[in-house]
């Protein structure tokens, strides 16, 4: 636990991009999701030892499983499943991953166990930087 009742699981290290400007993928290489059962079993231990909240990190959390075939969602699923009084908090999302899977992602956010915040880096307003930058979606 991170302090007092905060727990942190790193659900996956690395990174899918290719951004010009980043050295992400130099320093944490490709994607690397944790397995569903290794995160689940964290998440049950800190809640159990207290944590009321649990944010669950990574360089970009929606990319999750993408490594191992899996999605966000079934992983939320079952997270939210789990007995105890405790919320997820999801952490740093990039829009190239996001967006495929937000129509999944949003009823999950209705959920009591979960917080309704989503936290998305829109690099820049300008589709002529965001293409220099090699980030792979639009303004829109």
């Amino acid at each position: 636990m991170t302090g007092g009742a905060i727990g942190v699981v790193q659900i996956a290290e690395g990174c899918l991009g290719s951004c010009r400007y980043c050295i992400t993928r130099q320093a944490r290489e490709r994607l690397r999701s944790q397995p569903e059962d290794v995160i689940s079993a964290t998440v049950r231990m800190l809640v159990k030892q207290g944590a009321r909240e649990v944010q669950l990190t990574a360089q970009d959390v929606a990319s999750w499983g993408i490594d191992r075939g899996q999605c966000l969602r079934d992983l939320l699923s079952r997270l939210l499943d789990l007995p105890g009084s405790f919320r997820l908090r999801l952490g740093m999302m990039n829009p190239r991953t996001l967006l495929p899977i937000i129509d999944d992602l949003i009823p999950l956010l209705s959920h009591p166990k979960m917080y309704q915040f989503v936290h998305v880096p829109f690099q820049s307003g300008s589709d002529e930087i965001l293409t220099a930058m090699d980030r792979r979606y639009t303004k829109e």
